[in-house]
């Protein structure tokens, strides 16, 4: 009995170290509507194969900066990946957070990307944070200690990817950067 407390007292210290180390942006990532996120059913299965198509069509070296973030100095290039789920039955809807040090990294370089990937790597958008910082202003928010990020909501419609802003809006279509 005490080897086995060892062991899961050792596990334990190991599980809080690992988690200390994680950095804010981290931290903000995986929290959305200030919960943190079901890592259980996290789409991971699919991001590096997202990585891999998005560095294909962008004809680029991605070399990773963060959990999220990956660049090309040659190309003065980054992009933010994110990844979801179908959420819904009747219709697809995927659901992202972006947040304010994600725009800040884009927006340091010529050519910046927020690439989002639904529900698979055969669904990726590619869309330049230049068209992404028009279109903040439509979406939902969210601020909660200190942080503060914007609700991308994407849905299907018509065989079409569209934004869903708030209502005093009318959707964005985002079909033209599905590869």
């Amino acid at each position: 009995d005490g080897i086995i407390d060892i062991v899961f007292s050792t596990t334990e210290d190991l599980a809080v170290e690992d988690s200390e180390k994680l950095n804010e942006e981290d931290k903000e990532e995986d929290e959305v509507d200030g919960k943190e996120k079901d890592t259980k059913n996290k789409p991971s299965h699919f991001y590096q194969q997202c990585i891999e198509r998005i560095e294909s069509e962008l004809d680029c070296n991605l070399i990773k900066d963060s959990r999220t973030s990956y660049k090309d100095n040659e190309k003065n290039l980054s992009i933010v990946c994110l990844v979801s789920r179908a959420y819904g039955e009747s219709s697809a809807g995927f659901w992202f957070s972006f947040h304010t040090h994600q725009k800040e990294k884009l927006l340091k370089v010529e050519n910046g990307y927020l690439c989002l990937g639904c529900g698979s790597e055969n669904s990726i958008l590619i869309i330049p944070v230049k068209d992404i910082v028009q279109w903040l202003d439509k979406l939902g928010t969210t601020e909660r200690k200190g942080r503060f990020y914007h609700h991308l909501r994407i849905k299907i419609s018509n065989d079409k990817f569209v934004i869903i802003t708030t209502k005093e809006y009318e959707n964005i279509s985002i079909h033209e950067y599905l590869i």
